[in-house]
């Protein structure tokens, strides 16, 4: 089971850079880093925190003072699993990555289901490798009244034996702390209470991140946009 959620792990951060290229179906995801920069020791720096079903993680470039924040959930029941993330493009749009071992069975579709709306991934959408599946999809307005709508979620697919033969697996989900992870990438180092919301007055703070320079400003606003995607 460890061995296979790294796997995972891997597969999907792959998704974030030289996998994107390779997986034509999965767009270029935005990067604090360009592919011929070169990086000075100790300038990125990555934080991930938990929130119960959910966890937000941050790359932050110091020197630039930018960050790129991603949602992102494991589910699993036996040894099946599913990592599946909410990143964002190089062109600003929000994207769900999913991916899944390398005993999926891409013949078949994969269905989210959330409580009001379902989801297929075709066989057409997945790019397979050795470790695993990925696909991915944009994350739409029909998409985000449907998760902020819904305390679940469930994927439903197909896995292969070594012998070829096929059976469903059902695996399903949680949507507890969604809006909390949504909360910490609008603000990495903000505190939250008891009952999982921001301390009063750290919703916005950028704590330990100055605001951007000028010049950068319309790509931080992209960059922050996350936060929009619970609908009221």
């Amino acid at each position: 089971m460890k061995r296979s959620l790294i796997a995972l792990g891997l597969l999907t951060l792959g998704a974030t850079s030289g996998y994107a290229e390779e997986a034509a179906k999965i767009p270029p995801m935005a990067a604090l880093v360009s592919a011929k920069e070169k990086v000075e020791p100790g300038d990125l720096m990555s934080l991930q925190r938990g929130f119960n079903a959910w966890a937000v993680r941050c790359d932050i470039r110091l020197s630039t003072n930018k960050r790129l924040c991603a949602l992102q959930q494991f589910v699993g029941r036996d040894n099946h699993l599913v990592l599946w993330r909410i990143s964002q493009t190089a062109t600003g749009k929000l994207f769900v990555v999913v991916s899944v071992g390398p005993d999926f069975d891409n013949r078949k579709p994969m269905t989210i289901s959330f409580k009001s709306v379902d989801k297929r991934i075709e066989p057409n959408d997945w790019t397979c490798g050795k470790t695993g599946c990925i696909a991915g999809f944009e994350f739409t307005p029909v998409i985000q009244t449907a998760i902020s709508s819904s305390s679940q979620v469930k994927f439903s697919y197909f896995v292969k034996d070594q012998a070829g033969q096929q059976a469903p697996v059902s695996i399903d989900g949680s949507m507890d702390g969604f809006n909390e992870a949504i909360a910490a990438a609008t603000n990495p180092f903000a505190r939250f209470d008891s009952k999982g919301k921001p301390v009063k007055g750290e919703e916005h703070q950028k704590a330990e991140v100055k605001e951007p320079h000028k010049p950068a400003r319309k790509e931080a606003r992209v960059e922050r946009s996350m936060p929009k995607i619970p609908l009221n």
